[in-house]
């Protein structure tokens, strides 16, 4: 298939994280080791002197990032690879999902920290640089929601979160930026796909935005109810999220757009452009939102089995996203494997 340029960056150890910065990829966990686009290889010689830091974020200007446990409860913010502070989250079922943690550009291009460091429930969103809480208020009361994944839209218009609720159930939701920073309360109002949170039909367990009003879901291999998904296609017609497939949902029209089965959990995705996106369920394949085929897959790469934000103790691979630039990196034994992609090349 055309449309993708494909590399190997050699290394002498694989990368225990991978963030992009630039065109060079940097090993935030292992103190700030870089891999540079030219081939090479830079060793930060540092340690953060913690050996469960296993994962790192990083924000669209590369300045800053997060590195902290997958599923524990420190992590440690960084600017320019310096220390800033610590951030802790709630140990409440912590070792059983992904740390809620996300970096992004607010008004006035400060850079924002988006996290539950009070309650696994209960999203806040600081100022990077001072550390001040944006959202705090007393008056606080937060939906029984396990956040993990989060994830803001390109325009840094609205922020998901990929999490899960007691049964345990997976879904998505989502808030808008904007308004939360005027009244934090909308942060406690779960808004969600139609026929979200529903226990026997198809769960909501990853997405990714694909525009700042489009959001793509992707669900786990959890059969439905066969009498309770009968009910839900009589009453709402049009397309859904189903079991093992992807959907995409309009979220300021509150509909879904289009869905269809993919006949695999799709895992972690990235979306590219608008009529493609990438998932990494087992390994990297790139699926057509428009023909709803897989173009190509990258069978020689593990990209992990884990499905949604409940990874318990599984491996997690090295992922490094990018979809402004249609290209991710995935760290092997053999060294970071780096794809780009061209949007206007891929077959539709």
């Amino acid at each position: 298939m055309d449309g993708f340029n494909q590399i190997v960056l050699p290394a002498d150890h694989p990368p225990r994280s991978l963030c992009w910065r630039d065109n060079d990829l940097v090993d935030w966990v292992s103190g700030g080791d870089t891999w540079t686009s030219d081939g090479g290889f830079l060793s930060a010689r540092r340690s953060w002197g913690y050996g469960r830091l296993n994962a790192a974020v990083s924000d669209p200007t590369r300045r800053w990032a997060v590195v902290h446990e997958r599923t524990g409860t420190a992590g440690i913010v960084l600017r320019d690879g310096e220390i800033v502070r610590e951030i802790h989250r709630s140990p409440y079922h912590a070792d059983a999902f992904l740390f809620p943690v996300c970096l992004f550009t607010g008004a006035g291009g400060r850079t924002l920290l988006a996290h539950c460091p009070e309650s696994y429930a209960r999203i806040e969103i600081d100022d990077a640089e001072t550390g001040e809480r944006l959202t705090r208020s007393t008056a606080r009361q937060s939906a029984d929601f396990f956040h993990s994944q989060l994830a803001v839209s390109p325009g840094s218009r609205r922020l998901l979160s990929a999490g899960w609720i007691w049964h345990p159930l997976d879904a998505v939701v989502w808030f808008d930026v904007v308004a939360a920073l005027q009244n934090p309360l909308l942060l406690d109002a779960l808004d969600g796909p139609e026929l979200a949170r529903h226990a026997c039909l198809a769960e909501a367990s990853s997405a990714t935005w694909l525009d700042d009003d489009r959001v793509l879901l992707g669900s786990s291999a959890e059969a439905e109810d066969p009498e309770d998904a009968a009910e839900a296609d009589r009453e709402h017609t049009g397309p859904r999220l189903r079991p093992m497939g992807l959907a995409v949902y309009d979220v300021a029209e509150r509909r879904y757009v289009d869905a269809f089965a993919l006949g695999y959990p799709p895992g972690t995705m990235m979306a590219v452009g608008e009529r493609h996106a990438m998932t990494f369920f087992q390994h990297p394949r790139l699926v057509s939102l428009e023909s709803r085929k897989v173009l190509h897959e990258w069978g020689e790469i593990d990209s992990g089995t884990s499905t949604s934000s409940i990874v318990d103790d599984r491996p997690w691979p090295i992922l490094a996203l990018d979809p402004m630039r249609a290209r991710f990196a995935v760290g092997t034994a053999a060294g970071v494997v780096v794809v780009t992609l061209d949007p206007a090349r891929l077959p539709r």
